[in-house]
Parts: structure tokens; C-alpha cells; sequence
């Protein structure tokens, strides 16, 4: 004798916001004390122009 088939639900995520990962970030930072810090540098490319490149890295927060 065969079963009935089961109907199965996809096992949905939460959807992620940019307000909730903001707001994840910055408790994160509160609580480590760091931050990631981004900073632009200019990069001769060899024929009279500029490339742009972005050092990214991780500092302590400014003290309150």
C-alpha cells in the first residue's frame, strides 16, 4: 500500500534588512570597541592616470 505524499514547507530564512544589519553592526562595535575602517588611496596607473583602490582594515573606535 502506498503513503500519501506529504506536501513539505521550505524552510524559510529571515530576510535580512540593511536597518537590521546596521543595527547588528553597531552593537557589535559597542560591545568589541572596533570598527572597520575604510580608506581611499590613489594609485599611478603608469600612463598619466590615477586608480582609485580602497584600503580596508579594522581600528578602535574614537573615545565618547
Amino acid at each position: 500500500m502506498k503513503e500519501p505524499t506529504k506536501i513539505v514547507e521550505p524552510k524559510v530564512e529571515p530576510k535580512y534588512t540593511a536597518q537590521s544589519f546596521f543595527a547588528e553592526y553597531n552593537a557589535l562595535c559597542e560591545k568589541s570597541g572596533f570598527q572597520i575602517v575604510v580608506q581611499p588611496s590613489y594609485i599611478s596607473s603608469g600612463h598619466g592616470t590615477f586608480e582609485t583602490s580602497l584600503q580596508v582594515s579594522v581600528g578602535a573606535m574614537a573615545k565618547k
